[in-house]
C-alpha cells in the first residue's frame, strides 16, 4: 500500500520517503512535506493518530473438539464449520 502512496504525484502527498530502490522497506523512514494542495492536512494527521480507537473485544474462546461453530461473517452472512476430532 505504501508503494502506492509513493507513486501518487509528489506534490499531492503530505508525506515523502527517504528510500532507495522502488519499494517501501521496514526502515524507510517519511517525513512531512508542505503543499500547497494540502493545508491543513497535517494538524488533521496529528489529531487523527491522537485519538483513541474505541473497540469492542470480542469474547472468543475455543470450540471443543468434534463441535459445529457458527459466526457471522463481515459482508452479515453466516458460515459454520466442524471442528474435527
Amino acid at each position: 500500500m505504501l508503494d502506492r502512496y509513493l507513486r501518487v504525484n509528489v506534490r499531492l502527498r503530505g508525506f515523502d520517503a527517504e528510500q532507495s530502490g522502488r519499494h517501501v522497506r521496514p526502515g524507510t523512514v517519511f517525513t512531512a512535506q508542505s503543499s500547497p494542495y494540502l493545508i491543513g492536512w497535517h494538524d488533521t494527521y496529528r489529531q487523527a493518530l491522537k485519538a483513541t480507537v474505541p473497540y469492542k473485544p470480542a469474547g472468543i474462546r475455543p470450540a471443543p473438539v468434534g463441535s459445529t461453530v457458527s459466526f457471522t461473517r463481515a459482508d452479515g452472512s453466516w458460515e459454520s464449520a466442524h471442528v474435527p476430532d
